[in-house]
C-alpha cells in the first residue's frame, strides 16, 4: 500500500476511533467537516486534520485489499478515499498556522509528496477523458499555493525562501 510503505502511522490518539468501516459515506463525509474545522486553529489541529486524512488513506486502502482478495473490487465504492479537496484542507491547517515553523511546512511537504505519489499511482489505471486523467488524487493550483504558503510564513528559517522557489 502506498501509504504504509513510505509514511510512519500516526499516533494511537486518532481522532477517528469512533468510526467503522461500515460508516465509510457518513464517515467520510464527517471526518471531511472534522478537517475544515481543523484548518481554523494551530499546530494541534493540524496534526489532529493530517491524522485523520491518514486514518481515512488507510481505511481506503484496507478496502482495497479486501475487494482485490474478494474479487469484488469493482462493487467498491471509494467513497472514504480522501481526495484533492479533503488533502487540501490538511494543506490549509498546516500553511495557516500563526506564526508557522519549519516544521509545519515539511508537514506540507510531506503531505504534497504523498499526493504526487498518489496520483502517480492511480493515474496508471484511472479512467481518461479527452486524455486527462481522472484520479481522485492530484495536486492542483491551490496545493501548490498552500504549501508555498507553509514556506513563506515558517518563520525563523532563513531556508523558506529557497524551499518555495525549489517548489515552482
Amino acid at each position: 500500500a502506498v501509504y504504509e510503505s513510505s509514511h510512519p502511522s500516526p499516533s494511537p490518539r486518532d481522532a477517528t476511533s469512533g468510526f467503522s468501516e461500515k460508516e465509510s459515506k457518513e464517515g467520510g463525509r464527517a471526518k471531511n467537516n472534522a478537517i475544515s474545522a481543523a484548518t481554523k486553529a494551530g499546530f494541534e489541529c493540524a496534526k489532529r486534520a493530517e491524522d485523520v486524512l491518514m486514518h481515512m488513506q488507510r481505511m481506503h486502502e484496507k478496502q482495497l485489499q479486501v475487494s482485490n482478495v474478494k474479487g469484488t473490487l469493482d462493487q467498491y465504492s471509494s467513497e472514504i478515499q480522501p481526495d484533492t479537496r479533503v488533502f487540501n484542507l490538511v494543506l490549509k491547517a498546516w500553511s495557516n498556522i500563526r506564526g508557522g515553523t519549519k516544521a509545519s511546512a515539511i508537514r506540507a511537504m510531506r503531505i504534497l509528496d504523498l499526493m504526487q505519489e498518489l496520483h502517480h499511482v492511480q493515474s496508471l489505471s484511472a479512467p481518461k477523458w479527452q486524455g486527462i486523467v481522472l484520479s481522485k488524487v492530484q495536486p492542483n493550483l491551490q496545493t501548490y499555493k498552500l504549501v508555498l504558503h507553509a514556506w513563506a510564513h515558517a518563520a525563523h528559517t532563513a531556508e523558506g525562501p529557497d524551499r518555495a522557489e525549489e517548489i515552482l
